[in-house]
């Protein structure tokens, strides 16, 4: 059994939470602290990520192609 919510999307399924309940209680707070952690992570990539990629589509048309 999934420890995640899911629910329907446009067609995909997202996990919208998790039950820390069903851990041990010594690893819960720890565990959430490293969720936080690391969607901040996820996040901040992705906009690296989309920033790199509006700089590079800037000069798409300027650069020769190898054809």
């Amino acid at each position: 059994m999934s420890k995640f919510a899911i629910t329907k999307n446009g067609g995909a399924n997202i996990a919208v939470g998790f039950n820390y309940d069903a851990m041990p209680a010594v690893h819960r707070e720890q565990m959430r602290s490293d969720a936080i952690a690391i969607r901040k992570s996820l996040i901040a990539g992705a906009k690296s990520l989309m920033d790199a990629g509006e700089k590079l589509a800037r000069w798409r048309d300027t650069l020769p192609h190898d054809a």
